[in-house]
């Protein structure tokens, strides 16, 4: 049996008084996902508070927060409402840019509509739909 950490609606915060505080809580999620020992982890949309505007700081904590993850076991992200440019769907999404930088073949950002396999596990098929691509 495949064991799936779900997450979701993280809503990373853009103050620096908040980020202390998540990061107190991230810890501790660390923590329980390091003795649960999920096959994947998985966050579904909404990883930032606003797609628009993210402090540096705000940046610093999910780029660690995900490495940390990703060193558990391997992480697929998809973005919700929170994190894109709604009223420039042409530029960048918050998460590619994080994931980018981060480079590490052990985090996967689906970020277009579609149906894919996993790699890890074939029998999985992850259904996305990405909110930008809506009519």
């Amino acid at each position: 049996m495949v064991r799936i950490a779900h997450l979701g609606d993280l809503h990373l915060k853009n103050s620096t008084s908040k980020i202390k505080e998540e990061t107190n809580a991230h810890l501790n999620l660390i923590k329980n996902l390091n003795e649960q020992k999920p096959d994947k982890i998985v966050i579904i949309g909404d990883l930032f508070d606003s797609g628009i505007n993210i402090s540096n700081e705000c940046k610093a904590h999910a780029a660690w927060l995900l490495r940390e993850l990703a060193s558990i076991t391997n992480v697929i992200l998809t973005a919700g409402n929170h994190d894109l440019q709604v009223k420039n769907k042409n530029r960048k999404d918050s998460i590619s840019t994080i994931v980018e930088i981060l480079n590490d073949p052990r985090i996967t950002y689906y970020n277009k509509t579609g149906f894919y396999q996993d790699v890890q596990f074939p029998e999985i098929v992850w259904a996305v739909w990405h909110h930008p691509e809506k009519k």
